[in-house]
């Protein structure tokens, strides 16, 4: 089965759950999670892209991975899907 996933804003946030991503000045393929942790931003973003695939998947729908509600005239930022989603999900 095929799942389309949009993957823009996949490598600013942190699987871990602990919030957005700062990327290093020196190799911008790096960044340093609010906990400390450094990973590669490519992988970052793969595992919350297979995290959005798999909500979508599980019949969740897209408004689920959808940052902001465009039909609120407040525009008010949903949680980003990420990692620690299915995390929490499983627990």
């Amino acid at each position: 089965r095929f799942v389309a996933v949009y993957a823009r804003g996949t490598s600013s946030q942190a699987f871990d759950g602990s919030g957005p991503v700062k990327r290093d000045k020196d190799d911008y393929s790096q960044c340093t999670f609010n906990t400390g942790k450094r990973y590669h931003a490519d992988l970052n973003a793969a595992y919350n892209i297979a995290a959005r695939g798999h909500v979508v998947y599980q019949g969740r729908g897209r408004k689920a991975t959808a940052r902001v509600s465009s039909q609120t005239p407040t525009r008010t930022p949903r949680t980003p899907v990420t990692l620690s989603t299915l995390w929490q999900q499983s627990a």
